[in-house]
């Protein structure tokens, strides 16, 4: 049987996240990160093995998940960004949710281009081709406008450092902004990296030697050059969000992981155990998908100039 990552961002509620670890319990068996450490180092074999990750640090990790995950002595790694959590901000995408977006939309064509075409496209997707400082100052702006006390959906830095003193949690680097780094230059890629590792590990007085890419899509948001960064640092391993299982074979600066984030069992059964290696073709070739729209605004931006 294959090895897997499983990616939340949200548990949604305690009866379901225990639904999905039960079935997940049927055909795999839980590791921690220094299983994966050993596995990529040769020292250590993996069979049937599942390893569980949180991306962002949302409230419910820590209320929802870590009950669970320590009830039942599951090992389980959070990438966070050391900055939103200390400054207890949220990232650009969670304060889009209280956004008119219509607003946003209109902010992002004056601020970036008035290409006909981009209205067809949701906020998220076309703000996800901009480099942060055009994302930040389109969300400072709409926000400051219309919808200025948002409320912070993460975890504090206290509640952080209870779950990286427990036996249970791992916390891996998330960069500083949550950018699309392909979209950032050499410096601010290599900065969000480095920076987010080392200002981790000062919060938390310990050695942060796992990452997670934002969004995490290969190629489209990060690259070779984000691997480079990340093979020349600390980072044992990284990983993506890549639809598939993992092996030997795969760039342990890049693991694959497969998300879930709602469904009953015959879903998380056919993301788990059966089709990850198809959502993975989908996610790249459906026109519609993540790869095929980000491509078609970056075409309409490119043609315009910008």
């Amino acid at each position: 049987m294959p090895n897997i990552v499983v990616l939340f961002h949200r548990p949604k509620s305690r009866q379901w996240f225990e639904r999905v670890i039960h079935v997940l319990s049927k055909r795999y068996k839980f590791v921690s990160h220094q299983d994966m450490i050993d596995y990529y180092d040769r020292k250590i074999s993996l069979k049937n093995s599942c390893h569980i990750t949180f991306d962002d640090g949302d409230i419910s990790v820590y209320n929802i998940a870590f009950p669970i995950l320590k009830e039942k002595n599951i090992p389980a790694t959070l990438f966070v960004s050391p900055l939103m959590i200390s400054q207890g901000t949220n990232y650009w995408f969670q304060d889009l949710k209280h956004l008119d977006h219509e607003v946003v939309r209109q902010k992002f064509k004056l601020q970036v281009s008035d290409k006909p075409g981009l209205e067809s496209f949701g906020p998220n997707q076309f703000l996800k081709s901009q480099t942060f400082s055009t994302i930040d100052s389109i969300i400072r702006k709409v926000k400051n406008e219309t919808h200025p006390n948002i409320p912070s959906y993460n975890m504090s830095d206290e509640q952080l450092k209870e779950l990286a003193e427990s036996n249970f949690f791992t916390i891996g680097a998330h960069t500083l902004h949550h950018p699309i780094l392909s979209n950032e230059s050499d410096s601010i890629s290599a900065g969000e990296i480095l920076d987010s590792v080392r200002d981790l590990s000062i919060l938390l007085n310990k050695k942060v030697d796992a990452f997670a890419f934002p969004n995490g899509l290969e190629t489209i948001d990060y690259g070779s050059r984000e691997l480079g960064i990340i093979k020349s640092s600390d980072v044992s391993v990284s990983y993506s969000c890549t639809y598939n299982f993992f092996s030997q074979k795969c760039n342990r600066y890049a693991i694959p992981r497969v998300e879930i984030e709602n469904g009953g069992d015959l879903k998380i059964k056919a993301k788990t155990f059966y089709i990850p290696v198809l959502l993975n073709w989908l996610l790249k070739n459906t026109p519609n998908g993540p790869y095929g729209t980000r491509k078609k605004i970056h075409r309409l931006l490119s043609t315009n100039g910008t």
